[in-house]
């Protein structure tokens, strides 16, 4: 029987109409998101650096050298000196030493970085370095506070001048001193520790302590990561943000990113880890260079990753330049005490760069 050509209209139109509600409906499948996906993504926490861009200090020593380079000529000298004044830094806080017996400079430090970072919308990060027998396995760093009561004094002056989000690294080799179990006597341990928990403690409970994280030391010192499960758990590594390790020296990224994992587990609690990569582009020395020759100083490193805090990695929440790139690590081999600019050294790390 045929169809007559009102009939086939009706058809061809519901035909139509058909295929236009299957398109629709398809693109909604497509685009929406399954309950659990959405309860997923929902539960994706983020850590407490991401998406912050970290502070410049644009007066610190390199800064004010490359200027001098360059209006001195050294044009070559000042652009390799710009690869590492054009990113953020770490200012540190040192307590008092002859020049600065009530450690004023350092409040004064905050309150300056506070300012300027809330200009720029950036976050500082500071790296707090004068606790009572400050460097007590080297003593090229030796210093800090002479007690506890006066240290605890100070972390309450910056807590107050600390006006803008912020990070705090809570004193490099404090943990690794206590694990080294040679450096401290057991009253000494038993203090620093409780003084660590206090100061983490105290910073959590300030509005502009972004995120805390404990000294955790590097692979190259302690292989063997369990050796700092304790002094980390006694020392308010519950109330921190994760741990902060290669400060100052120079294990290359992947190596100590695989051993602050296994470190970052051993501990629990869905932390996470800052890395410094200031000086780790050419990994640690060679094996055949001992004691202070492996760290004062060494000949043949260069600069790491730039300062970011999107690793790609979930649990590490940051690679910074933590050492001031061109300090010296001590008066080792004729170089000038720690914490001194030496240009030639932060010149040799960027062009020893890969």
């Amino acid at each position: 029987m045929g169809f007559t050509n009102s009939t086939k209209l009706k058809l061809i139109t519901m035909s139509i109409l058909a295929v236009i509600v299957l398109i629709i409906l398809t693109v909604v499948s497509l685009n929406s998101t399954p309950k659990t996906a959405l309860n997923a993504t929902r539960q994706t926490t983020l850590h407490p650096l991401d998406n912050k861009t970290i502070y410049k200090d644009d007066m610190r020593p390199i800064t004010k050298i490359e200027k001098q380079f360059r209006t001195a000529g050294r044009t070559v000298d000042a652009d390799a000196l710009k690869v590492v004044s054009s990113q953020p830094g770490t200012t540190w806080l040192v307590g008092p030493n002859a020049s600065n017996p009530t450690a004023q400079k350092d409040i004064d430090a905050v309150i300056q970085t506070s300012s300027e970072a809330a200009t720029q919308k950036t976050t500082p990060v500071y790296q707090l370095y004068a606790i009572p027998n400050r460097d007590a396995c080297a003593d090229y760093s030796k210093g800090g506070f002479a007690s506890s009561s006066e240290y605890t004094n100070w972390i309450d002056q910056i807590i107050a001048a600390t006006k803008t989000p912020s990070v705090f690294l809570v004193e490099t080799d404090s943990i690794g001193n206590i694990a080294a179990k040679d450096c401290l006597s057991l009253s000494e341990v038993s203090e620093r520790e409780q003084l660590l928990k206090t100061t983490v403690e105290k910073l959590r409970q300030s509005p502009n302590a972004l995120a805390i994280y404990l000294d955790a030391a590097h692979s190259e010192w302690f292989p063997d990561t369990s050796k700092l499960v304790g002094p980390l758990t006694r020392s308010g590594y519950d109330s921190s943000d994760g741990i902060f390790v290669n400060t100052s020296f120079f294990v290359e990224t992947d190596e100590i990113t695989q051993w602050s994992k296994k470190l970052l587990d051993e501990l629990g609690g869905n932390k996470g880890v800052i890395i410094d990569t200031s000086r780790n582009g050419s990994g640690a020395p060679a094996q055949d260079l001992t004691g202070e020759d492996r760290w004062c100083n060494p000949e043949g490193r260069s600069i790491g990753v730039a300062p970011n805090t999107k690793t790609g990695v979930n649990y590490v929440h940051a690679y910074l330049w933590i050492k001031n790139i061109g300090e010296s690590d001590g008066s080792c081999a004729d170089y000038p005490t720690a914490g001194t600019f030496v240009p030639q050294l932060a010149l040799d790390l960027v062009r020893n760069r890969k």
